[in-house]
């Protein structure tokens, strides 16, 4: 008979070898796994928040109206700085058309008018949208963009209506407008043309990371290219050609 060889010294330490690398890969791959499942809630819930604060700047600027009356101190566009640092603006505020009814008002069965106004406010009339890195009431140690927004607008694009923090973190906003023909940083309807910027673009630094450039349109504007905005002397906004 065939005397059977067993292993030896250098085949059993490279078995041992082998079993090593396939547990090390077996177990990397399950702290990957792991890490990856505890991740992904987080991760999802921060696309979309981003996504919902986006899409609440949108639908925001894409409802910004001025009415065609000359002289209606109701619909405004402005922009100016509630920080007093520097010469571009930290604020916006307008009138906007796109406003959603709060969600409770539409869903409650009463039916008294007084009531309904003092539990969810008024719903109907144009509503005054601001947003600024400076709140206008008291936030705490709460830093970053702050939506105000106040229904029916009062004329006054300083203060009034509620606020509530929409971007948390952010450490720098400022405002640019296009006239038709460029980027500028300057537009104020109360004192300048009655006219909405072709399109805004709001630069947002947070947590001092890169800013990030965020591009909207204005669908109610009659500002084009070939119908743009001209500048005066001191930068305001002047009248169409």
């Amino acid at each position: 008979m065939r005397k059977q060889r067993g292993l030896t010294l250098v085949e059993l330490m490279v078995v041992v070898a082998m079993s090593s690398v396939i547990v090390g890969a077996l177990g990397t791959a399950y702290s990957l796994a792991l890490d990856y499942a505890q991740r992904t809630p987080a991760r999802l819930d921060d696309f979309q928040a981003e996504l919902s604060r986006k899409n609440t700047l949108e639908s925001l600027f894409r409802g910004a109206y001025l009415s065609t009356v000359a002289d209606d101190p109701l619909t405004y566009f402005a922009a100016f700085s509630n920080s007093g640092q520097g010469s571009v603006p930290d604020t916006v505020t307008f009138t906007s058309i796109a406003n959603a009814s709060e969600g409770g008002f539409l869903r409650s069965t009463e039916t008294d008018f007084e009531t309904l106004n003092e539990r969810y406010g008024a719903q109907a009339g144009m509503t005054e949208v601001s947003l600024s890195i400076v709140p206008v009431g008291d936030a705490g140690e709460r830093v970053g963009l702050f939506l105000r927004t106040q229904r029916p607008a009062d004329g006054d694009p300083t203060q009034g209506g509620t606020e509530r923090l929409l971007w948390d973190g952010v450490t720098q906003f400022d405002v640019e407008f296009w006239d038709g023909q460029q980027w500028i940083t300057t537009w104020d309807t109360r004192t300048g043309a009655r006219r909405l910027p072709a399109a805004v673009r709001l630069n947002i630094t947070v947590d001092e990371q890169e800013m990030e450039s965020i591009v909207l349109r204005l669908p109610h504007s009659d500002v084009t290219s070939t119908n743009p905005l001209v500048q005066s002397t001191d930068g305001q906004g002047g009248t169409g050609p």
